[in-house]
C-alpha cells in the first residue's frame, strides 16, 4: 500500500509541478502570472502579515483557485485524455490512486503557500530595513498553516468528488468555480443577514480571550468534514463504474 501510494504520489507530483500536458509557452505564462500576482499582494501585505496573520487572507485565497484547477483534472483529465482505463488497469490499489492524487495536489498548493509566507516575511523585512529583523508570531504562523492544510484538503476532496463524476475538465472546473463563488458570497451575505446580537457574538469568538476555543472548534469541524468527504470519495471510487463511464 505504501509503495503504491508513493508511486501514485510521485506520478501526480511530476505532472502537477512540470505540467507536461502544457506547452513551454503556456507553462511560462502561468508562472509569470502567479509570480506577478503573488508578488504584488505579498509586497503590500508583507509588513501587516508579520503583525497580523489575518492580513495574509487575500494572498492565501489565490492558490485555492489553482487547487481547484488541479483536482478538476485529477480524474476528468484522465478520462478526457483516455488514460483513465490504463491507470485503473494497473496493480495500484484504489486507495493509493485516490489519496495519491489528492495529497499531491494539496501538498503542492500548501508548499506554494509556505513559499509565499517566506516571501512575505522577506518583503516585510526589506520594507522595514534598519529596524531589525521582524517575524510573525510562531504559534500564529504554525496554526495558520495547519488550518490552511485542512481547508485545502477539504476543497481538494470536494474537487476529486466532482472530477470523478465530470466527463471533462472544463465541466469539473466550471462546477467547482461556481460552487466556490456561491459558498463565498453566500457566507458573506448570510453573515450580513444575521441579527445584530448574533454578529456581535461571532465577532467576540475571534477576540484574543476566546480565540483558542474558536480555533479548536474550527479544527474539529474541518477534520470531521475531511473524514466525511474522504469516505464519500472512497465510496464513489469504483473501478468498474469508472471504466464503464
Amino acid at each position: 500500500m505504501i509503495d503504491d501510494f508513493r508511486t501514485m504520489f510521485w506520478k501526480e507530483w511530476k505532472e502537477t509541478v512540470f505540467q507536461r500536458n502544457l506547452s513551454r509557452n503556456e507553462r511560462f505564462a502561468r508562472a509569470v502570472v502567479v509570480i506577478a500576482i503573488l508578488g504584488i499582494l505579498l509586497w503590500k501585505t508583507g509588513p501587516m502579515m508579520v503583525t497580523s496573520p489575518m492580513a495574509f487572507f487575500m494572498p492565501s485565497f489565490l492558490p485555492l483557485f489553482f487547487l481547484l484547477a488541479i483536482v478538476a483534472d485529477s480524474f476528468a483529465g484522465e478520462r478526457e485524455r483516455h488514460t483513465l482505463e490504463t491507470l485503473l488497469a494497473t496493480r495500484l490499489s484504489d486507495g493509493a490512486i485516490l489519496i495519491g492524487k489528492l495529497l499531491a495536489a494539496v501538498l503542492f498548493i500548501w508548499g506554494v503557500l509556505l513559499l509565499a509566507v517566506m516571501i512575505g516575511i522577506v518583503s516585510a523585512n526589506i520594507m522595514n530595513r534598519g529596524s531589525g529583523l521582524i517575524f510573525p508570531p510562531l504559534d500564529r504562523a504554525a496554526l495558520f498553516l495547519v488550518f490552511y492544510f485542512l481547508l485545502s484538503l477539504a476543497i481538494g476532496s470536494i474537487g476529486v468528488l466532482v472530477s470523478l463524476r465530470a466527463s471533462t475538465v472544463r465541466q469539473a472546473s466550471q462546477i467547482l468555480n461556481i460552487a466556490l463563488m456561491i459558498i463565498s458570497f453566500g457566507l458573506i451575505y448570510a453573515f450580513q443577514m444575521l441579527p445584530t446580537e448574533w454578529r456581535e457574538a461571532l465577532k467576540q469568538a475571534f477576540t484574543p480571550e476566546h480565540l483558542r476555543r474558536t480555533e479548536i472548534f474550527g479544527a474539529l469541524i474541518l477534520m470531521t468534514l475531511n473524514l466525511t468527504l474522504l469516505m464519500a470519495a472512497r465510496l464513489r471510487f469504483k473501478r468498474a463504474r469508472l471504466i464503464l463511464e
